[in-house]
C-alpha cells in the first residue's frame, strides 16, 4: 500500500464529523473501541493483513469520534462558559502570548489559574481573551509568561443568529480560548510578577516585539512607508492588527491573501530560501534538513504559534524528517501524517478554513502540478512550473473559496505568476536586509528597496479592481455540487480510457461551470419578509412572489473594524441564491440602516435605488451616493407601484425640501400589501411622524408591525397603536444594546393589545411568509 496515511486520515477525519454532529454514546465507542482492537490483533497474529488494516482504520475512525467529544465537552463544560454575571470580577493567570494591538484597544491573551468572584476565591483554568479599551500611550509592557490580574467583565461569544450563518464558538472552539471579556480602562490590569526565568519562548517572544517596533522605526522616521511596514510586518512575522483595508480588500478581490498570511506557500517559500542558503555552506542534505527543521520551530514560535504557522510548519518538517529518514519519501503520506497529526492535537482544526485550503491546496499541487506541467511548453524563468502549481492550487481550493467566501479569483491564477516569485524576494531580502538595518541603523535605504517591492506587490494585488469579471462575487455552491466537483476530478487521476475520459472531463468541466456562475436564480413560491439580525440596527428583504427581491436598508455598527454588510447581510443574501437585488431602498441615512448597503451595493448586481431625502452634509450618505452606478429614484408620501402582484404604499415621509443631516423623522415609511395580508414597515420614525401619518388619513391597518425606532419610549404611541391593530410586532433591536431599546412600556403596550412579540435580540432572524390569506412564521430561535 503506497499510501496508508491518506486512508487513516480519511477515517480519523470522519469519526471527527460524527463526533461532532452525530455523537454515539461514550460507552458504545469505548466498548467498540475495545473490541476492535482486540480483533485487529488476532487478524494481525493470524497475518492477515488486510482485516488488521480494516480494524485499525475501524479504531482509528473511534478514536476521532472519541476525542472529539472530549474536547468538546471540555470546552463546554468549563466553568467560565456557565459563569453568568454583569459585573466586573478579578482575573489571575499568566499571559500565554504577546498583547495585540488593534484600532480598538489591545488584546490580553491569559490563561487562568483564579478568578474572584462574589466575594470569594475560586480556582479555574482555561484561556480568556480580554479586550482593553485604551486611547493612552503608556500601555503597561506585558511579556509572555507574565503573570498578572485584570479586572474585567465577561462577554457571551456573539453570534448574529441567521438561518446558515456560522457561529463564532467554533472559532473559539479552534483556539481553544473558553471566554472574551471587556474592560474599560488599562489602569485595571496589574503585572503581579514579571517572568524573570530564562525562558526560550519567552525571549523569542521579546525577539518578536523588537522586531516589530524596528520595523516600525524604519518607517515612521519620516512619515512614510507606514502602509509599507505594516505589510512586512503581516508577511514576515504575522502581524496583522493594523494592516489597511484597502490592502485587506486588494489582496482578497485578487487572491493574493494567502501570501499576506503566514500560510503553506508562506513557509514553502522560507524553506527554499533557507535550504537554497545552507547548500552554499553545508554540503550534507541531511544537515541541511536538520538545521531546517530547528529554523522552522524557531519561527513557528517567533509568530507565536498562529494555526496556519503551525500547520504549514508541521508539512515541512515531516516531508524533512521523511527526506532524512529515507532517500524516496510518497509526498501523500507525509501530508495525510501531518494532518492527523494536527486533528490529534486539536480534532476542530478540522472546520477552521485555513486548515482547509492548506491541506487541500497542498494536495492539488502533489497530484495536479505534474499532470499540467506535462502540457505546457518548457518557458524560461520557471514559468511553465509556476503555471502549473498556480493552477493546480486553484482548481483544488475554487470550491472551498466560493463557499465560505462567496468568491471567485479567476485573475489570481495570472496574478500568482508575479505575486509569488515577488514575495519570495521579499521574505529572503528580509532575512538579510533586517539583521543589517538592525545593526546598522544608517543604512535605512536597504529597508526602503524592500518597501519599494512592496509597492510593486501592492500594484499588482490592485490589478483585480480593473478586472472586475475576473474577479467577482457568487452565492456560495451546494456541499452536493462540491462533492460531484471533487469526485469527478478524483477519478480523472485514474486511468481511463479514452471515451470515459472525455466523459468524466465535460461532467467535470460542467460542475465547475455551476460553481463558477452560479446559474440557478432565487425564486420564492410566496411573499417572504425577512428581518434579518444585524445586531443594534436594521436590515429587512423582501422577496417577491416570483424572482423579484427588496432590500430595505443594510444595518450597520460604529465599529469601522466590523462590516454588517460583508459578514452579516451579504452572507445571508448569498445563503437564499440571490446575485440580484431588484430594488435597493435606503429608510434614511443612518449608519445603522445604510452603512452595511454600502458594502451590498458592491457585492451583488442591483437595479433601482429608493430614497425620501437626499441629506447634504451627511458624510456616510455622500459615500454611498459616490458608489452607485444609477441617480437614486426619490419617492414620497403618495407613491404606489405593483411588483408581482404586491402593492407597494409608500405613506411617509411627504415631498420636502432635503434636510442638512440624517433625521428619524424623515424616514421611509412603506406598507406592503398581498391580497388579504398588509405589512407596515416604519423604519426610525417617532410618535410626530405617526401622528403626522395618522393626520394624512391614510388605511394603515395591517397584519405585521415593524417596530417604529427599534421599540423606543418615543415611538409606538397608543392612537399609532389603535389605528394599526396588528397582529404580530416585530422588533429589529442588538442584544443588551447601549440604548436600552426596546423599552419595557413599549413591550407592556404591545403585550395589553396581545400583539404578538418577536425581536431579533432573542429570536434571530425572523422570516415571515404568506400567500396572500394566511401567515406562516419561522424565527431562528424560539
Amino acid at each position: 500500500m503506497d499510501f496508508p496515511f491518506l486512508y487513516i486520515a480519511i477515517s480519523y477525519t470522519t469519526g471527527i464529523i460524527f463526533g461532532n454532529y452525530l455523537p454515539l454514546p461514550i460507552y458504545i465507542l469505548n466498548v467498540s473501541l475495545i473490541i476492535s482492537f482486540v480483533f485487529s490483533w488476532i487478524a494481525f497474529l493470524l497475518k492477515k493483513h488486510k482485516f488488521t488494516f480494516l480494524f485499525i482504520l475501524f479504531c482509528t475512525f473511534l478514536i476521532g469520534d472519541l476525542s472529539t467529544q472530549r474536547k468538546n465537552n471540555e470546552w463546554e463544560k468549563n466553568f467560565l462558559n456557565n459563569l453568568d454575571t454583569d459585573e466586573y470580577i478579578d482575573l489571575y493567570g499568566y499571559a500565554y502570548k504577546t498583547p495585540e494591538l488593534t484600532d480598538q484597544g489591545k488584546y490580553i491573551f491569559m490563561k487562568l489559574e483564579k478568578i474572584w468572584f462574589d466575594k470569594k476565591e475560586i480556582p479555574s483554568y482555561g484561556k480568556v481573551r480580554i479586550k482593553i479599551r485604551s486611547e493612552e500611550i503608556n500601555f503597561p509592557e506585558i511579556n509572555m509568561g507574565d503573570r498578572i490580574k485584570v479586572s474585567a467583565k465577561l462577554s457571551h461569544f456573539y453570534s448574529y443568529k441567521n438561518f446558515k450563518s456560522s457561529s463564532s464558538r467554533i472559532f473559539f472552539k479552534i483556539n481553544q480560548i473558553n471566554r472574551i471579556a471587556y474592560s474599560k480602562s488599562q489602569n485595571l490590569i496589574e503585572i503581579i510578577e514579571k517572568n524573570r526565568k530564562f525562558n526560550l519562548l519567552n525571549t523569542i517572544s521579546q525577539i518578536r516585539e523588537f522586531l516589530l517596533k524596528k520595523i516600525d522605526e524604519s518607517a515612521t522616521r519620516d512619515h512614510k512607508y507606514l502602509k509599507e511596514a505594516s505589510f512586512l510586518k503581516a508577511i514576515l512575522l504575522g502581524e496583522r492588527e493594523g494592516l489597511p483595508k484597502e490592502i485587506l480588500d486588494s489582496t482578497q478581490n485578487s487572491g493574493l491573501f494567502h501570501l499576506l498570511a503566514i500560510s503553506g506557500a508562506h513557509i514553502g517559500i522560507i524553506s527554499f530560501f533557507i535550504f537554497r542558503f545552507l547548500r552554499l555552506f553545508i554540503n550534507s542534505e541531511k544537515l541541511n534538513y536538520i538545521i531546517l527543521i530547528f529554523f522552522l520551530i524557531f519561527y513557528s514560535v517567533l509568530v507565536e504559534g498562529r494555526a496556519s504557522v503551525i500547520r504549514a510548519s508541521l508539512m515541512a518538517i515531516s516531508f524533512s524528517i521523511g527526506k532524512i529518514l529515507y532517500k524516496d519519501i510518497n509526498y501523500i503520506n507525509i501530508l495525510s501524517f501531518s494532518y492527523v497529526l494536527i486533528l490529534a492535537i486539536n480534532p476542530f482544526f478540522l472546520f477552521d478554513i485555513g486548515f482547509q485550503l492548506t491541506y487541500t491546496a497542498t494536495l492539488s499541487l502533489i497530484l495536479l502540478a505534474p499532470r499540467f506541467l506535462k502540457y505546457l511548453p518548457a518557458l524560461p524563468f520557471k514559468i511553465s512550473e509556476l503555471t502549473s502549481i498556480s493552477l493546480a492550487a486553484q482548481i483544488g481550493v475554487l470550491p472551498i473559496i466560493a463557499y465560505y467566501f462567496n468568491r471567485v479569483t479567476l485573475i489570481s491564477v495570472f496574478l500568482n505568476l508575479l505575486a509569488v516569485p515577488l514575495a519570495g524576494i521579499i521574505l529572503g531580502l528580509s532575512f538579510i536586509i533586517l539583521p543589517i538595518y538592525l545593526i546598522f541603523p544608517f543604512l535605512k535605504f536597504l529597508m526602503i528597496s524592500i518597501f519599494y517591492l512592496i509597492d510593486i506587490f501592492l500594484l499588482i494585488s490592485d490589478f483585480s479592481y480593473k478586472t472586475p469579471f475576473l474577479s467577482y462575487r457568487i452565492p456560495g455552491p451546494n456541499i452536493l455540487l462540491m462533492i460531484i466537483y471533487y469526485i469527478f476530478l478524483t477519478i480523472l487521476l485514474t486511468k481511463l480510457n479514452k471515451k470515459l475520459k472525455i466523459i468524466f472531463l465535460t461532467s467535470f468541466l460542467f460542475s465547475l461551470f455551476l460553481i463558477l456562475a452560479y446559474p440557478f436564480p432565487s425564486y420564492s413560491k410566496y411573499m417572504s419578509i425577512s428581518f434579518i439580525d444585524v445586531g443594534q440596527g436594521e436590515s429587512i428583504l423582501v422577496e417577491f412572489p416570483g424572482y423579484k427581491k427588496m432590500l430595505i436598508d443594510g444595518g450597520g455598527t460604529f465599529n469601522d473594524n466590523f462590516d454588517i454588510g460583508e459578514r452579516v447581510v451579504s452572507p445571508f443574501l448569498w445563503s437564499k441564491g440571490i446575485k440580484k437585488i431588484n430594488y435597493v431602498v435606503s429608510t434614511h441615512a443612518h449608519s445603522d440602516h445604510l452603512k452595511g448597503l454600502i458594502t451590498v451595493i458592491k457585492n451583488f448586481k442591483y437595479g433601482e435605488i429608493w430614497e425620501s431625502t437626499s441629506p447634504k452634509n451627511e458624510f456616510l450618505y455622500k459615500k454611498f451616493i459616490k458608489l452607485l452606478k444609477n441617480k437614486p429614484k426619490k419617492i414620497n408620501r403618495g407613491y404606489k407601484t405593483k411588483i408581482n402582484n404586491v402593492e407597494i404604499e409608500i405613506i411617509h415621509p411627504p415631498r420636502k425640501k432635503d434636510p442638512e443631516k440624517a433625521l428619524n423623522e424623515d424616514s421611509m415609511v412603506i406598507k406592503l400589501s398581498y391580497r388579504k395580508i398588509s405589512f407596515l414597515l416604519t423604519a426610525d420614525i417617532d410618535m410626530v411622524s405617526e401622528m403626522d401619518i395618522i393626520k394624512s388619513g391614510t388605511n394603515i391597518k395591517v397584519n405585521v408591525l415593524k417596530a417604529p425606532h427599534h421599540g423606543a419610549k418615543s415611538s409606538s404611541s397608543e392612537e399609532f397603536l389603535e389605528k394599526v391593530k396588528p397582529e404580530i410586532v416585530v422588533i429589529c433591536v442588538g442584544y443588551k444594546n447601549s440604548f436600552g431599546f426596546p423599552d419595557q412600556e413599549i413591550i407592556d403596550r404591545y403585550r395589553i393589545r396581545k400583539i404578538n412579540v418577536l425581536r431579533t435580540d432573542y429570536n434571530g432572524l425572523i422570516e415571515i411568509k404568506t400567500d396572500g390569506n394566511k401567515l406562516m412564521v419561522k424565527k431562528m430561535i424560539d
